[in-house]
């Protein structure tokens, strides 16, 4: 008989949103590819306040993502806990 297990894809990322004092703090941690962009700008317009991103348990970032990100910015987000890779490559695009 034929494996009936069904393919099943990890996540290998997490977008989260808080409220806190003075806005919504959305983290992010994992690696932002397409589809992690795709949840963090809906996680973002889904706010209907100043967003935090928190970038500390970012590892990687797609070029999607990374444009994704400055869009994001360009819209009045505020970043944290970035690491020097990831603030050169924001600079850089």
């Amino acid at each position: 008989m034929g494996d009936d297990r069904s393919e099943v894809k990890k996540l290998s990322y997490r977008i989260s949103g808080s409220v806190r004092e003075g806005g919504q703090l959305i983290r992010v941690e994992g690696d932002l590819d397409r589809d992690a962009a795709a949840a963090l700008r809906r996680e973002y317009y889904s706010a209907e306040t100043t967003v935090l991103l928190d970038l500390s348990g970012l590892r990687r970032a797609a070029p999607n993502g990374i444009e994704v990100l400055q869009s994001l910015v360009a819209d009045g987000a505020e970043l944290t806990g970035a690491s020097p890779y990831i603030l050169l490559l924001l600079e850089q695009r």
